[in-house]
């Protein structure tokens, strides 16, 4: 029985010894480089998002645009671009000066992050520069996005609407204006 007691003194001392405590500012460090991870991904998805909905090959056709698209997305996303692709596809390609469209990336500007559907959201300006089959005046491109966190990875959830977009530009100018009154 002695020996039995003293085994489990023995086990019961290593896992203490092995359980260290964890220190706040290791917690802090911990948390800061998964925040950081975790906004990277979101800006990747969003600019990964804009350039696959600037690349377009029309003679490959609304299935390939679409899979293309949803290689970057979530699965909502995917299941509504798919279904936007394939009923507006004449429509779409009728305003394309090109057959075949690509873009670059240019810039990238957070506008907001939050929660939506229960799922962690982020809204992003994206710039592109259209590098194939666009016109001279058609070379900047500007995507208003969101991603969104699904199974613990950042993609490409929706475009902003109209509405949205005009509450972002709004907010903007609301900052460049406090900025000219400080600098007076």
């Amino acid at each position: 029985m002695r020996l039995i007691h003293l085994a489990l003194l023995v086990l019961l001392s290593m896992l203490l010894i092995s359980c260290k405590p964890v220190l706040l500012e290791n917690q802090q460090a911990t948390a800061t480089t998964y925040e950081a991870l975790s906004m990277t991904e979101a800006m990747q998805a969003a600019e990964h998002g804009a350039l696959a909905l600037c690349a377009v090959d029309v003679s490959e056709g609304p299935d390939a645009y679409a899979a293309n698209i949803c290689s970057v997305s979530s699965r909502l996303a995917c299941q509504l671009i798919s279904e936007e692709i394939a009923n507006s596809w004449q429509e779409l390609v009728s305003g394309f000066s090109s057959e075949k469209m690509a873009c670059t990336f240019s810039t990238s500007r957070l506008l907001e992050e939050g929660e939506q559907y229960g799922m962690p959201v982020q809204s992003w300006r994206v710039l592109l520069k259209g590098i194939q089959g666009f016109s001279a005046n058609e070379i900047d491109q500007e995507y208003w996005l969101q991603t969104a966190e699904e199974d613990g990875h950042w993609k490409f959830n929706r475009l902003l609407s109209n509405g949205e977009i005009s509450f972002y530009l709004e907010l903007q100018k609301l900052e460049e204006e406090g900025l000219e009154g400080e600098a007076k």
